[in-house]
């Protein structure tokens, strides 16, 4: 991963992705999968708060590429998750909202007043940068402290 995750002209995050073979990232999916009926849990008591942000991170097969998006989850229905994608790369409107298989999720966070509780992958991402771009990685993110659940 770049050292340098922002774009200087617009003043972005560059996020490359991650290779989906690393173990350390296979790490943090099985975490994530391990640790989401907690999340589940939290959903259910906290979710009127709208304060309080809950994602969840999954693959989608978009014409035969594997993309990995982040979904703002909106409940479940049937068995299976709802997420609708709050910056949702252009060319991909069919993609806006999802309805899928729990089996499938790769990451989990929630952002309480700028907390952030999971976010496996974030994490992960984060430590690839040095101390001196975690700070700015962290104000995109929305996020001053990591607690574990």
């Amino acid at each position: 991963m770049t050292d340098d995750i922002y774009d200087k002209q617009h003043d972005e995050p560059i996020f490359e992705a991650l290779k989906q073979d690393d173990p350390e990232l296979q790490e943090c999916t099985k975490k994530a999968k391990e640790t989401f009926h907690i999340f589940l849990d939290l959903y259910e008591q906290y979710h009127k708060d709208y304060s309080v942000y809950f994602a969840i991170k999954v693959p989608i097969d978009n014409d035969g590429e594997i993309i990995h998006l982040w979904y703002s989850f909106q409940g479940t229905e049937n068995g299976l998750l709802k997420g609708e994608h709050f910056q949702l790369p252009k060319g991909f409107d069919s993609l806006k909202k999802i309805k899928v298989h729990p089996d499938i999720i790769e990451d989990w966070m929630i952002n309480d007043h700028e907390i952030l509780y999971g976010g496996f992958s974030l994490r992960y991402q984060r430590s690839l940068l040095t101390e001196e771009r975690r700070p700015k990685y962290d104000e995109y993110m929305g996020v001053s402290e990591y607690r574990d659940i």
